[in-house]
């Protein structure tokens, strides 16, 4: 990318996780003993020191290795950990993660003409996942443990489905405005969404793909559950669906593919997303989605790509 886009990047993305930090601190602002002091120094700034850390420590490891790490993959994927790692998550496992992200993404293998990895904010994300699992519908008595807590929309509705309790509905406006706690990068929707003009604006990403992600969501949310306009908005908003869609759909392998191939990489992202979040045990699929696209994605590739040398004279 050049200067002047990685530039934009930086920008937007830091924009969102400012936004998101000041949601989750307003999700809080009635706790006892709550102040602005000690959530940036109890919190964000602990936090957001713990990539840095990790993100040198990768850096250090891999020059030991004989390996380079460019500079802008390092910032921008460092930020978009920040935006999808919740902020509850230990400095340890925070650290651990980003070393261990940014190493495992070095790994790659070749199929169908395309270099096959993982994106390190992804592997770091996968990370925390197996080291904070969440609970399953059997510990749903385990209240305040991460996935059953009931602070993200998304874990509140999970809940209600598991107890068969009627779930409510949440406003527009709260869903937009993101005042709950998880991971920044889910929070603020409306920073993200003026995010999504500016990077589109700007030739960073491109319309179609996002479209067919959209329509992906929302069509198989209509074949499973067929619900009204309403529900199937509030599903959209909730969650890190609309993050992931606008800043980590465009990566270095889906920089490898076709037009048309990242749509269908785009879709099958969009509806794993409804799937895994009706018929999976956990309240979030994102993260899940995003990596079982590629994976599909990468197979329906290579067995076009062999399909069409076969059928050639």
């Amino acid at each position: 990318m050049h200067k002047k886009h990685i530039l934009i990047f930086l920008l937007s993305i830091s924009a969102v996780l400012v936004c998101g930090f000041s949601g989750i601190y307003h999700s809080a602002a009635e706790s006892p003993g709550h102040s602005l002091l000690r959530y940036v120094s109890g919190q964000m700034v602990p936090f957001l020191c713990a990539i840095v850390l990790g993100t040198v420590l990768s850096v250090m490891i891999l020059r030991c290795a004989g390996m380079t790490s460019n500079r802008n993959n390092l910032i921008c994927c460092g930020l978009i950990i920040a935006a999808i790692t919740p902020l509850s998550t230990p400095f340890w496992l925070i650290v651990l993660a980003t070393t261990g992200g940014f190493i495992f993404s070095r790994m790659t293998f070749r199929a169908g003409g395309i270099t096959h990895s993982l994106n390190a904010a992804v592997s770091a994300r996968l990370i925390v996942f197996f080291f904070m699992l969440p609970h399953l519908v059997q510990g749903i008595n385990l209240a305040g443990t991460d996935g059953w807590s009931g602070a993200t929309p998304l874990q509140a509705r999970k809940i209600c489905q598991a107890i068969q309790h009627p779930c409510i509905a949440y406003p527009l406006s709260e869903l937009f405005a993101g005042h709950w706690n998880g991971a920044p990068g889910e929070v603020p929707k409306t920073a993200i969404m003026v995010a999504a003009i500016v990077l589109l604006l700007s030739g960073l990403i491109r319309l179609s793909p996002m479209l067919w992600g959209m329509l992906g969501f929302c069509l198989v949310w209509c074949i499973c559950k067929g619900g009204e306009a309403d529900v199937l908005l509030q599903q959209l908003l909730m969650g890190s669906f609309i993050f992931a869609l606008v800043f980590m759909l465009r990566n270095h392998f889906t920089g490898q593919l076709p037009v048309g191939y990242q749509c269908v990489h785009a879709f099958i992202y969009g509806a794993l997303c409804v799937l895994f979040r009706i018929y999976g045990p956990f309240a979030e699929g994102t993260l899940l989605s995003l990596i079982a696209a590629q994976l599909m994605t990468g197979v329906l590739l290579v067995s076009h790509r062999r399909i069409m040398r076969i059928s050639d004279p």
